[in-house]
This record gives structure tokens, C-alpha cells and sequence, in this order.
């Protein structure tokens, strides 16, 4: 029996399972509770407004994510003032008004903190927000599931070489590390295949054979 095939009251509904997309989020919504599972994925119920963790969540990770792309602090920082211009609807009086400008600018300065200490760590970023879509394999049987694919995004992809302060002197960006290790390789001499040992083999030939 899966997800899908629990109603509202935790019962084993007749109604056929569908295939599905099963994410992180998914899976500890149903870890935490099925019945709120199953209002939010199988009905589709979302809340009206968004709570605070949520906003400041989404809008600080929009900011790393066009760092993560080779953008400016100014760039997020602009992309996330964008994102609270549309003031909410429950904003009615000044004093609510006030919080959501003070949470813009809280979800700005954090953007700021993360770019003064690790704005410069050296990290070569492979990729950002990649998604993917692929077949949940039963590890016994190699079959792939019929009803559930796992789905989700990888945050981001980087690399990280940790230098001595001399080298870094020397090498300070990830495209001259690059450069070096490349020229280094190409003086290195084809690894040989490994030698038979005589000892070795004059002792392998004097054991009986069955």
C-alpha cells in the first residue's frame, strides 16, 4: 500500500494509485503526519499566506542562488527587494506594513553575512537549482516503480580545493589551478602495466594442481 492510497481518515481507499512525484518535502510531510499529507498532496491545500520561515526562506535562497550564478551581492539584493515589492494583503496597517520592509532587509543583511564570510572561499561552482526526475529502483529486484518517480533539486554543485598560503599566493583563481594541474599531467609519463614478480611466479608453478 503507498501514499496514494490512504484517504483523510488513514484508511485504504478503492480508488487506483496514480504515479506520483515523491520529493524530500513529500516524504517528511508523511513522515510527520498522513492526513496532513494527504491535504496538501493529494487534495492540493495550501495555506493563503505564507508563514515568515517560509518567505525569508525562499527570498534568502534566491539571493545565494544568483551568487551561486556568477551574480553581484547588488544583484541579489535588488532580486530580493523585487520580491517583497508586491506588499501582502495583510499588510493593512503601518505597523504591519513596517514588519514586512524590516523582513526584506533582514533577508538582504543574511545575503550580506553569507557573501563576507564565504563570498571568497575559493569554490567552483559546477552547477545551480538543478532538477531531476528520475525512476525509484526497488534495490532488490531492479524494477522500477509504478507508481512513484523521485523528483527534487540539488541546491548547488561545487568543488573545493584546499590550498597552502604559499601556493595560494601564487595561485589565486580556479581557472589558474586548472591551468597548472592540466601541464602537470601532460609531463607525466603513461603509468606501466606492473611487472610479474620471477619469485612470484616460480612459486606459482611449483604448486600441485588438482
Amino acid at each position: 500500500m503507498s501514499l496514494t492510497d490512504l484517504s483523510a481518515d488513514g484508511t485504504q481507499d478503492s480508488a487506483p494509485a496514480v504515479r506520483e512525484l515523491l520529493t524530500h518535502s513529500r516524504m517528511a510531510c508523511a513522515k510527520a503526519c498522513l492526513r496532513r499529507h494527504y491535504y496538501a498532496y493529494e487534495l492540493g491545500l495550501r495555506r493563503d499566506i505564507d508563514s515568515q520561515p517560509l518567505r525569508m526562506g525562499s527570498a534568502v535562497h534566491l539571493g545565494l542562488d544568483l551568487l551561486a550564478q556568477g551574480k553581484t551581492f547588488d544583484d541579489a539584493a535588488t532580486a530580493i527587494r523585487t520580491n517583497y515589492s508586491e506588499i501582502a494583503g495583510w499588510c493593512t496597517t503601518i505597523d504591519f506594513l513596517e514588519e514586512w520592509l524590516v523582513e526584506c532587509e533582514t533577508c538582504v543583511r543574511l545575503v550580506r553575512g553569507y557573501v563576507w564570510r564565504w563570498g571568497d572561499d575559493g569554490a567552483a561552482i559546477v552547477a545551480t537549482e538543478q532538477f531531476f526526475d528520475i525512476p525509484l529502483v526497488n534495490p532488490k529486484t531492479g524494477s522500477a516503480s509504478t507508481i512513484w518517480r523521485l523528483a527534487g533539486k540539488i541546491d548547488k554543485s561545487q568543488v573545493v580545493v584546499m590550498l597552502e598560503p604559499d601556493i595560494a599566493e601564487v595561485f589565486t583563481t580556479p581557472e589558474s589551478v586548472n591551468a597548472a594541474l592540466r601541464a602537470l599531467i601532460l609531463t607525466m609519463p603513461a603509468t606501466p602495466a606492473k611487472p610479474v614478480h620471477k619469485a612470484s611466479s616460480a612459486w606459482a608453478a611449483q604448486q600441485p594442481t588438482e
